[in-house]
């Protein structure tokens, strides 16, 4: 029974780091195009080809930013325009939940300081094209917290054949970070095995002040791991799942149902 179990886990591990790497190459072009919009969005819209050529002319390099200040206004714009939750009842029996409900919005929004993280958020869709946020339930204190925490759009990836921008209609979508190896040994206890199993999996290499080398899973010069975060439809179920490149860190279950 425990070979059986070992073995429908590597069956697991093996179809999700597929999922991933998939969706990682399948974006390799999409991702060039929005970094190069946010060099255009800080004022870098001059090419190193076109610097040495004006360089040789000995002409200045001249920047007329039309697009910062369109970004500018337009992030002022939504900020200036944006309107407090409110839940609307039902019924007229329901107008005391409703309050309540009301109540408990915009004090998570207020805990969590969802107007930066809403600015953010709308920065990178104005700019990437692209833009999420996590809300989870964390414990903190013997109490439960909900969280709402910005993700980078360059961390997030969803199913490849998915057609609709939100991976709505797919059956997998998630977000990766990059931890140190000693932070990733304390949060994910036991594991430890597979943890350096994934770190000595990589070849040192000279590139490693990029922040996200994209197509490793492990920097052992840094000693920083690729750790990925799922959430997938199997057979009607739902699942999250936690792993890197040499075995699952946790898998469970999920209680959510809105897949939006």
């Amino acid at each position: 029974m425990e070979q059986k179990r070992e073995e429908d886990e590597s069956a697991v591990l093996a179809r999700l780091v597929s999922l991933y790497e998939s969706a990682e190459q399948s974006t390799e072009e999409s991702r060039a195009e929005a970094e190069q919009a946010r060099d255009y969005r800080n004022g870098v819209q001059w090419t190193d080809e076109e610097i040495a050529t004006l360089k040789k002319r000995k002409q200045p390099i001249i920047t007329i930013d039309r697009i910062g200040p369109k970004i500018d206004f337009l992030m002022g714009m939504e900020a200036s325009n944006r309107r407090e939750p409110r839940a609307y009842p039902r019924t007229p029996q329901d107008e005391d939940s409703a309050a309540a409900a009301t109540d408990a919005l915009r004090f998570v929004l207020e805990d969590q300081r969802w107007d930066v993280a809403r600015s953010q958020c709308f920065d990178n869709l104005l700019v990437e094209g692209a833009c999420g946020v996590d809300v989870k339930v964390t414990e903190k204190r013997g109490d439960y917290v909900i969280e709402v925490l910005p993700i980078m759009w360059d961390r997030m990836f969803g199913d490849v054949h998915s057609r609709i921008r939100n991976w709505s209609d797919g059956n997998y979508k998630g977000q990766f970070l990059w931890m140190d190896h000693e932070d990733a040994e304390r949060m994910y206890t036991g594991k430890e095995d597979i943890l350096n199993t994934t770190l000595s999996s990589e070849p040192a290499t000279a590139n490693t002040y990029d922040d996200v080398p994209r197509t490793r899973w492990a920097d052992p010069k840094r000693k920083r791991i690729r750790i990925v975060e799922v959430w997938t439809k199997e057979d009607g179920t739902y699942y999250h799942t936690t792993f890197i490149k040499s075995g699952i860190l946790e898998r469970m279950e999920t209680h959510y149902r809105d897949w939006e």
